[in-house]
């Protein structure tokens, strides 16, 4: 029982520090995903020609 205790102690542990280190990507795929957009818009009526 102590066994099992420590690995679900060690998967929370590791899951929180993957969670802390990636919560930052997350947050600024919003922006990226505006700069995204908004470049599809600036060349949607240009054609081929803009790209």
């Amino acid at each position: 029982m102590k066994t099992v205790i420590s690995v679900l102690t060690a998967h929370f542990f590791v899951l929180s520090a993957f969670i802390w280190l990636a919560s930052p990507a997350c947050a600024d795929s919003g922006s990226d995903y505006k700069a995204g957009s908004d470049f599809a818009k600036q060349v949607q009526g240009n054609g081929l020609n803009s790209l």
